[in-house]
């Protein structure tokens, strides 16, 4: 079931008066952040956004949300200003980030999206970002649009007993922030 989740959270497309969103989910492995266990030789950050290149390119996601990003300005800018704001293109726009170690984030295409609004949730291990975003149609001077809101999280990975209370734990917090908000329409949760 797991696996499932995972497939279907990667590659998706949203119709929306007949236009195709497209999204995109990955965990990064600590992307542009350097430990005794992921250097610059086996987790090297330059190959990495070559990858990120090759794949964005083909699939030209329009919401690309990741798991396992270094927290820094310099980290979360270097896709933006690597992978997709390249060769001329100049439309691809990124959320803030919260957190310092590892973070979510969500990168989007203008053109099409807009960020309307960011939270985020006290989840443990990790926090997990709320983003709501909304489609800029042909009459968004109506007020006719269409709003995503797209949860970005990374649940405690692991089998133990305590892995899976954890990962209920948070699972549990975020649909309390979900029902306490009243959230409903196009929800996306995403993650690792």
């Amino acid at each position: 079931f797991v696996f499932l989740v995972f497939v279907f959270s990667l590659l998706a497309k949203i119709v929306i008066s007949g236009d195709t969103i497209r999204i995109m989910q990955y965990n990064l492995l600590y992307y542009d952040k350097n430990t005794s266990f992921c250097t610059s030789v086996n987790n090297n950050v330059n190959q990495k956004d070559g990858y990120l290149r090759t794949i964005t390119g083909h699939y030209q996601p329009d919401i690309f949300t990741v798991n396992e990003m270094n927290g820094s300005v310099t980290s979360v800018n270097r896709i933006l200003n690597n992978v997709f704001n390249i060769d001329g293109v100049d439309h691809y726009k990124r959320a803030n980030y919260t957190g310092s170690y590892l973070v979510n984030m969500l990168y989007y295409n203008s053109q099409k999206l807009a960020l309307h609004s960011q939270n985020y949730i006290l989840t443990s291990p990790r926090l997990t970002d709320v983003y709501k975003l909304y489609y800029k149609s042909d009459n968004l001077e109506l007020g006719d649009t269409t709003f995503i809101t797209c949860i970005v999280t990374h649940l405690k990975a692991g089998n133990s007993p305590s892995d899976q209370a954890d990962r209920a734990a948070a699972a549990q917090q975020i649909m309390n922030f979900i029902n306490n908000r009243g959230m409903q329409g196009n929800i996306l949760f995403m993650g690792d």
